[in-house]
């Protein structure tokens, strides 16, 4: 089977967005993960929604997460809307493993796993991101085997 064949749309934003812009353009495209581009479409990085969470949840509960059972919904809302302008070169990920369309199954499914990178960006030769490999991608992988 051809990494082609359970490959899943890629969705892109340039990387002077914002954090409400990313998650309108998530919701409007029903995507867990963006691919950030230049001026001239080329990869940078991913972003996906944890990444985005993870910056919102304040640095006090990062290391005290039992503090976590008392915070209210209204201090996670009030968080939101703190960082809601912030650029989004805030929620970067910096391991990130990319692959190309000439990529193998497993070497694809070797990333997924050992990496715990819930998306891989495919580039073509011009490092210009065509697809995302995803968990579902690896899921139809799976499945075609059985």
């Amino acid at each position: 089977m051809k990494i082609k064949e359970v490959m899943n749309n890629v969705v892109t934003i340039k990387k002077t967005s914002n954090l409400s812009e990313v998650l309108k353009l998530m919701e409007e495209k029903k995507t867990n993960f963006l691919i950030v581009v230049d001026q001239e479409n080329k990869f940078i990085w991913w972003i996906d929604i944890i990444s985005l969470t993870q910056i919102i949840i304040p640095d006090y509960l990062q290391y005290h997460k039992v503090a976590a059972h008392f915070v209210t919904d209204n201090i996670f809302k009030e968080t939101i809307l703190e960082v809601k302008e912030k650029k989004i070169t805030k929620f970067i990920r910096k391991s990130t493993k990319v692959i190309t369309k000439d990529t193998s199954t497993m070497e694809a499914a070797i990333i997924v796993t050992e990496w715990n990178q819930s998306a891989i960006p495919v580039l073509d030769e011009d490092k210009k991101p065509i697809w995302m490999f995803t968990r579902s991608s690896l899921r139809k992988l799976l499945a075609i085997e059985f």
